[in-house]
Parts: C-alpha cells; structure tokens; sequence
C-alpha cells in the first residue's frame, strides 16, 4: 500500500512523496512512543489518540502529505492498540516496512528512464 500511495509520474515528485512519507511516519511513531511512555494508555484510552490522529488525517490530506500521515498513523496505531496490538512492540516494525517501501519506489524510479521526463 505505501508503494503506491508514495509513486509519481515524476522523479522530483516521487522523491518529495517519498521524504514526507519517512519522515510523516517517524514523527507519528515518535508521537505514540512517547504517548506510551509518559501516559501508558490502556484499553479505551487509545480512542482520543485515534480520533486526534483521524483528525490530523482529513485536515491536512489535501494539504500536507507529510502531516497527514503523522495522522494516519497515529490514527491507525492506536486504532491497533485499541484492539490489543501490543503498540510498543510494533513500531520498530512499522518503521522498517515503510523504509523498505521508500526504498523499493526510490529503485523504482531509478531504474525506469520514463520517471525522469516532465
């Protein structure tokens, strides 16, 4: 899925795409890390963080793609936590993925000469 939220017709845009997704994604994980180390949510405690996070999601998704995905994932991480995923666990994990997703688009584009035309 972050494949193809991350690919562009052009490599600059591919690239910029690619750099707020890493860096959205780092700061919404460092968000919960510290959300779970300071407050330590439990159960129905993780609905205000996933309604903050959804909130974040639909102010910025036309404006700011870096920002809403700070959003979306605290949106979705505490959505998780809400059903039991063991959140701090996770988000080494979670980190991971995305980097081999931004790297898999970054090959992409690289190896295919029509992402460089305008």
């Amino acid at each position: 899925m972050s494949v193809a939220w991350m690919s562009r017709a052009q490599l600059n845009s591919t690239c910029q795409r690619v750099l707020h997704r890493l860096l959205g994604t780092l700061l919404g994980l460092g968000f919960i890390a510290l959300v779970v180390r300071w407050i330590g949510p439990q159960g129905a405690h993780w609905l205000p963080l996933s309604l903050l996070g959804a909130g974040i999601l639909i102010a910025y998704v036309w404006v700011h793609y870096a920002a809403a995905v700070v959003g979306v994932t605290i949106w979705i991480i505490a959505a998780f936590a809400l059903v039991g995923d063991p959140v701090i666990d996770t988000l080494r994990n979670r980190m991971l993925d995305t980097s081999i997703a931004s790297a898999i688009v970054l090959i992409a584009v690289w190896i295919d000469p029509r992402a460089s035309e305008s």
